[in-house]
């Protein structure tokens, strides 16, 4: 299988952006998480040799927002303990 083209990620991922900050603006409800977990979610994205098709999108950016959700209630629980 043939590597894809920088071009070509570049223009899937753009693609991609509004998708992937809607979902992660909509599990976090909170701009400054959801940039941060789109951000992580489109790095992953252009690091797989892959087309970001909707699903896939989806599948990544969930991981990537519910990772931020667990962030602070490690922290907190840490604290607490």
């Amino acid at each position: 299988m043939n590597a894809i083209q920088k071009p070509d990620r570049i223009h899937s991922l753009r693609a991609a952006e509004q998708q992937c900050y809607s979902i992660c603006m909509h599990l976090l409800k909170d701009e400054q998480l959801a940039v941060k977990a789109a951000q992580e979610a489109l790095f992953e994205l252009y690091c797989e040799d892959t087309v970001a098709n909707r699903e896939l999108v989806k599948k990544i950016a969930i991981r990537h927002a519910l990772k931020l959700v667990r962030r602070p209630q490690a922290a907190e629980a840490a604290v607490i303990a």
